[in-house]
């Protein structure tokens, strides 16, 4: 069973990541995650409220090529859904970023 919770996680790796004003509880995304659902290359929408965050999984091609939304169409589905966007950030670099202890 842990080896499925794993393997899940580790299988999504997102694109995108939008701060977003006001995203303070999982209740918040529903509308977000609703409107992002509605596009065709969007994979999965996961949140961290925490830090107000939005980390969409967005499909690709055979060769790697990521399938990007507009910054314009982003701000359209967060602003439909009664938020604010404060950064929109494009993840190149899939590797996982680490911070060392200082």
């Amino acid at each position: 069973m842990t080896s499925l919770i794993l393997a899940a996680a580790l299988s999504f790796q997102p694109d995108l990541e939008i701060k977003i004003n006001g995203l303070v509880c999982a209740s918040c995304g529903i509308g977000i995650k609703r409107g992002f659902k509605k596009e065709i290359n969007v994979l999965d929408v996961k949140f961290d409220t925490k830090k107000q965050i939005a980390l969409i999984d967005l499909a690709e091609s055979d060769s790697g090529r990521v399938y990007w939304i507009k910054n314009t169409k982003i701000i359209k589905i967060i602003k439909d859904a009664g938020y604010e966007v404060t950064s929109i950030k494009r993840l190149w670099n899939k590797k996982p970023n680490r911070y060392n202890q200082p």
